[in-house]
């Protein structure tokens, strides 16, 4: 949906709700780890849910580049990156 964003108010709107939510998800992955997997494996599985996250965000901003030289648009990195969520 963010591609299709014209107005500047628009996505104000969505950069607080993104924010606001994103924040939620950081606050409750420990919660959520401890539960599905124990306190005793908490360390080990924060670690790589970081690890994980760090390339993924590492490589989505170059890979964000090459489709925009490619397509000249970044409508498509914005679907791959949907797409890309589960």
């Amino acid at each position: 949906m963010v591609s299709l964003y014209t107005q500047y108010y628009q996505m104000a709107v969505y950069s607080c709700v993104y924010g606001i939510t994103w924040g939620g998800t950081i606050d409750l992955t420990p919660v959520l780890l401890v539960e599905l997997l124990g306190k005793d494996k908490l360390n080990n599985a924060y670690g790589i849910y970081m690890m994980i996250t760090g390339i993924a965000l590492s490589l989505g901003i170059p890979v964000s580049g090459v489709l925009f030289n490619e397509t000249g648009s970044y409508d498509s990195a914005f679907y791959l990156s949907e797409d890309l969520q589960f």
